[in-house]
């Protein structure tokens, strides 16, 4: 099924070629693994089994309204990205932001990742990104603060953010 947010973008990081698609049913062990690894930088922290992975895969590629991107690097997925639209077919929610990669952690892939698919969501009309980040998760407020994004509400646990594109 084709989804209203799907796209496919390469970009080169570092002499090296990558490429931006949806995420397909291949990938749910890396997701699921990379979820499970960073579950304390989110809301949900259980462990995710496989067979629940399995499940909410089964619903998500139904949801025309959301998407998750796997980034490559030749075949191997390095990282990924979620959004799904908001209140409005303007404005999008991010969610699972993950470098899977440990040796790309820090070097600046996510953000160029992030702006690869920043720029694909605003020609398709796309004028704001949203999201929540959990106070704990120190090192992702301060890369989103660097990346733009302005703070507009604080609660007990977590900081809810925007970004105008």
């Amino acid at each position: 099924m084709t989804k209203s947010l799907d796209f496919t973008q390469e970009f080169e990081f570092q002499g090296k070629e990558f490429c931006v698609q949806p995420a397909t049913e291949n990938e749910l062990e890396y997701l699921r693994n990379w979820k499970n690894e960073n579950r304390f930088s989110f809301h949900y922290q259980e462990v995710i089994s496989s067979s629940q992975q399995k499940a909410w895969f089964e619903k998500f590629v139904l949801d025309k309204n959301s998407q998750i991107y796997i980034l490559f690097l030749q075949e191997r997925p390095v990282a990924c990205v979620g959004y799904r639209y908001g209140k409005t077919q303007r404005d999008v929610e991010l969610f699972n932001l993950i470098c899977g990669a440990p040796g790309y952690q820090g070097s600046g892939l996510m953000k160029t990742f992030f702006d690869s698919t920043r720029m694909a969501l605003q020609s398709k009309g796309i004028s704001q990104i949203h999201l929540e980040v959990l106070k704990s998760n120190q090192r992702g407020v301060a890369w989103y603060l660097r990346q733009g994004f302005i703070t507009i509400r604080e609660e007990k646990t977590f900081f809810e953010m925007t970004l105008k594109l």
